[in-house]
């Protein structure tokens, strides 16, 4: 991890909606960032337990080396999340629900079954982070701080997104049957995840809004949807997702920007 994330925080009066006055596309990318450390803490979890399983003793560097940058990548993400807190979210609240699916998931999947859905979040996660390096909504970010942590953690994703799935390799799954099963079931999951926090950091917003209720569920709606456009081309997304599902695949095959 580049040591300028560490020391990147958000500037002092940040914004509400820091992303060309959007409440949707600001509150989208401010969900990713409430997601990623919780998302990591269970990468972090599940890689030091398949460390353990028996053929994985090459990959000890490179696993501890993976643990040590999603540890640093979620302590840079605490620290903006921390501007949440002051506009009155109550991060503890929303994130409940996030972190009850994580440790539920930690406790029922086995090692290897754990390290094969991190394998999946890590092909989702280099396949965003790939869509938001190319994103012309870059542009619409009015806090530099923000987009320099999202960029350099997008590289790291990219950079290190092999690791898991060599590492469930060396453990001796990641066949194209478990594949196939479980990023469409992962890619759900995340899905249903960031649209939860987002529809909680939307209602936040409401609940300060002087206008009526209907009206601000229409114009959500509508940004929604104009918000999307502009952060990724789907075919794009859609075409770096289904890679996953190839026979023989390995992560390498994915663009490295």
């Amino acid at each position: 991890m580049s040591d300028s994330i560490a020391s990147l925080s958000p500037p002092p009066g940040l914004a509400r909606h820091w992303c060309g006055g959007d409440a949707f596309e600001t509150r989208f990318l401010e969900a990713m960032s409430l997601l990623a450390p919780e998302v990591e803490r269970f990468l972090i979890a599940t890689v030091r337990a398949g460390l353990a399983c028996p053929g994985t003793a090459p990959m000890a560097a490179a696993g501890l080396a993976f643990v040590r940058e999603e540890a640093g990548h979620s302590a840079a993400h605490h620290v903006f999340n921390r501007q949440l807190a002051a506009q009155g979210v109550d991060l503890d609240a929303t994130l409940a629900g996030v972190r009850r699916l994580s440790q539920r998931m930690q406790r029922w999947l086995s090692p290897r079954m754990g390290l094969a859905v991190s394998a999946a979040f890590e092909h989702l996660s280099a396949v965003v982070s790939l869509a938001y390096l190319r994103s012309a909504g870059r542009t619409r970010i009015q806090a530099p701080e923000f987009d320099r942590l999202f960029a350099e953690h997008a590289r790291d994703e990219i950079g290190h997104r092999a690791v898991v799935f060599d590492l469930l390799q060396a453990a001796g799954g990641g066949g194209w049957l478990t594949r196939a099963l479980v990023l469409p079931a992962v890619s759900l999951v995340a899905l249903l995840q960031a649209a939860r926090l987002v529809a909680a950091l939307l209602a936040h917003d409401r609940a300060q809004a002087p206008q009526p209720r209907s009206r601000w569920r229409w114009r959500s709606a509508g940004a929604s949807l104009l918000g999307m456009a502009r952060w990724s081309s789907l075919p794009a997304l859609l075409q770096h997702w289904w890679m996953y599902l190839l026979p023989g695949f390995h992560p390498r095959a994915l663009p490295d920007r």
